[in-house]
């Protein structure tokens, strides 16, 4: 029998290392060092199997954004780059991080700026990241969220499993630009790793 293990984050608004490399740091008892680079850009999407595209804006292109996975122990050094087309400015606020806000998240890049920060991973467990531009809202409603996973140092700490989904839930509004809906919370859709119907077998 297989075991199964559904890794989730959701959105209360409402995949995959590529993105991060990392290298042993010598003397730190396994701990590494993750290098992961970001580039926030303001493009279409689709989200659906009729190919219908959604004017988001994402963390390298792709909604949500990519998966970045550590163990608790290791060092992040976080790149943001505004895409040089890019119409507003953009931020990253991981949950993961214990940093001063207004030092590291409130930090928006424009385009063609880059902002880097740093942080410890220090507590195991699933956490999302999300753009902190203001307006908030509005931002990761239109894409600009994903998960980190922290795994515990303890390798025995889970129970093995022979396969791993990650799913991170959020909401969908077919008007990007009505903030409002988005503040009244009237979504169009509940959609799973930035697909509608994404996950169900009678559609596309």
């Amino acid at each position: 029998m297989q075991r199964f293990r559904v890794i989730t984050a959701t959105l209360g608004l409402a995949v995959l290392l590529g993105a991060s490399g990392c290298i042993t740091m010598p003397g730190s008892a396994g701990a590494k060092v993750h290098e992961v680079t970001f580039t926030a850009m303001e493009t279409e999407i689709v989200v659906d199997g009729n190919g219908t595209k959604y004017k988001a804006w994402t963390f390298n292109g792709q909604m949500p954004g990519p998966v970045v996975r550590v163990t608790e122990g290791d060092t992040v050094n976080f790149t943001l780059i505004g895409d040089k087309n890019n119409s507003f400015p953009h931020s990253m606020d991981f949950h993961a991080a214990e940093l001063d806000f207004l030092k590291n998240y409130h930090k928006t890049v424009s385009a063609g700026e880059t902002h880097k920060y740093s942080f410890v991973a220090k507590k195991p467990g699933v956490f999302f990241y999300h753009c902190g531009a203001s307006p908030m809202i509005q931002h990761v409603a239109r894409g600009m969220f994903g998960a980190i996973i922290v795994d515990p140092k303890d390798a025995n700490a889970w129970p093995k499993a022979d396969r791993e989904f990650v799913l991170v839930q959020s909401e969908f509004w077919k008007n990007p630009d009505n903030v409002q809906a988005m503040f009244d919370r009237k979504w169009d859709n509940t959609i799973f790793n930035g697909g509608i119907f994404k996950y169900h077998p009678f559609f596309p």
